[in-house]
């Protein structure tokens, strides 16, 4: 019986082996692909890049015509500019101060009402809140600047990372409004897609080192590395699906092309 389930480890041992050991055949695909919209809806002013275009992370590429929201970003600039109510304020907290302690010496040597006191003391309490009035208007124009902003934001595409352009759907002087604008794919790394049998389930890891053989560049190999396994098998075609990360710092990978990876057996 113990011979009976040496036997049986072994040939699963040379099946999955055998497994590892020929090639199989993959897809390059890019490691991301993203349809890019602008946040609202307007007529596109102009656009900076066109397909084939390569693109960096926080690149603006597109633009919504915008002449209303940048006259209303200048007008909320200008009123956080306007300080000259404020500096007032304070120049009268000023002088209510100095009332106020006047007030006080006189009173201690009775020689002031104690009403006039009072309404010295009334004096700078409303000068002081005028001065907290003012300082809270100020803040509320200053969240006005960030509301503009953030509404001017929407009216531009920005790149989310590093790659090319794959298409552009809108040209300027169309009105857009809940479409994409650009398609944009991230090919740096790019991923080889294995569909692997069941029988590797167990030997392949994540981080191992695959050899791909790549059909564009012609025949060119790439030393590869694991980076997703599915979790599961699926039972209709006892197969999972591998995907392996290959650096393309210069983008001669050219995603789309068949490839065949080569895993090698690892070491029990």
């Amino acid at each position: 019986m113990v011979l009976l389930r040496l036997a049986t480890a072994l040939l699963a041992l040379s099946i999955s082996s055998a497994a590892l050991a020929q090639p199989h055949d993959c897809i390059v695909v890019p490691r991301q692909v993203a349809d890019l919209a602008f946040g609202t809806s307007g007529v596109v002013e102009r656009l900076l890049v066109d397909r084939g275009d390569p693109v960096r992370k926080g690149d603006a590429l597109g633009y919504l015509d915008s002449a209303v929201e940048a006259t209303n970003l200048a007008i909320a600039k200008a009123r956080v500019a306007e300080v000259a109510a404020l500096e007032t304020a304070r120049a009268q907290l000023v002088a209510a101060q100095s009332k106020l302690q006047r007030s006080r010496a006189l009173e201690s040597k009775q020689i002031m009402a104690t009403s006039k006191l009072e309404e010295a003391e009334a004096e700078h309490e409303s000068a002081r809140l005028k001065i907290v009035e003012q300082e809270e208007l100020l803040r509320l124009k200053a969240l006005d600047v960030q509301r503009v902003e953030a509404a001017l934001a929407l009216r531009r595409i920005v790149s989310p990372f590093d790659g090319v352009v794959v298409d552009r759907h809108v040209a300027p002087g169309e009105y857009v409004e809940n479409r994409r604008a650009l398609t944009i794919a991230q090919i740096d790394p790019v991923y080889a897609d294995v569909i692997a049998p069941s029988s590797m389930f167990a030997e392949v890891k994540k981080g191992q080192k695959v050899k791909v053989i790549l059909e564009q560049p012609a025949d060119l190999s790439v030393i590869s590395e694991t980076a997703v396994i599915d979790p599961y098998v699926d039972g209709a075609s006892g197969t999972f699906r591998v995907r392996l990360a290959i650096a393309n710092p210069d983008y001669a990978i050219v995603p789309g092309f068949r490839c065949r990876a080569e895993f090698s057996v690892p070491s029990r």
